[in-house]
């Protein structure tokens, strides 16, 4: 029954009787949830504003979460130093725990989203000769000097690959 209160619950947001969003909704349930399951006297997650309490739902157990709002609180971290911690944390149990995918390196994920930005339907084919006639000279020669940036850049990063 509680699922379906939810459920009817998340199909009205965004609507003029409940503008919020289905993400806000599940944020706002996750933080009085993890806060129901914390103790109810000195918690450092608590004390941490909105935004940072729901940077740390993902860590899932409370004591996971308690230990990095703990150090979120103590070294008094940016919203962006939080979120590299909660990432920490997750790297390091999952590589504890044996569970789970292990992250993806930052270099690995960006070169995946880049390849496919240049694929036209599920990487079959790339730019055409066609594509490129329809620019205008102001956009080709922007093009051209953002497709040679792209190649030093990569080509730099080859380099440093090879010689690692």
């Amino acid at each position: 029954m509680k699922n379906a209160s939810f459920r009817a619950l998340a199909e009205r947001c965004g609507t003029a009787d409940f503008p919020v969003s289905k993400t806000w909704l599940n944020n706002a349930v996750g933080v009085a949830l993890m806060t129901r399951q914390l103790p109810s006297t000195k918690s450092a997650f608590k004390l941490l504003a909105p935004t940072l309490q729901e940077t740390l739902l993902p860590l899932k157990d409370p004591e996971r979460v308690e230990k990095v709002a703990e150090k979120v609180i103590e070294g008094e971290y940016s919203l962006r130093q939080a979120r590299k911690a909660v990432a920490q944390e997750r790297a390091r149990t999952t590589k504890d725990d044996g569970r789970g995918r292990p992250p993806t390196p930052g270099i690995v994920k960006t070169l995946n989203r880049s390849l496919k930005l240049f694929a036209f339907e599920g990487g079959k084919r790339s730019f055409t000769k066609a594509d490129i006639e329809e620019l205008d000279e102001d956009q080709k020669k922007a093009a051209l000097k953002s497709a040679e940036a792209l190649v030093e850049k990569v080509s730099a990063l080859v380099e440093k690959l090879r010689s690692a």
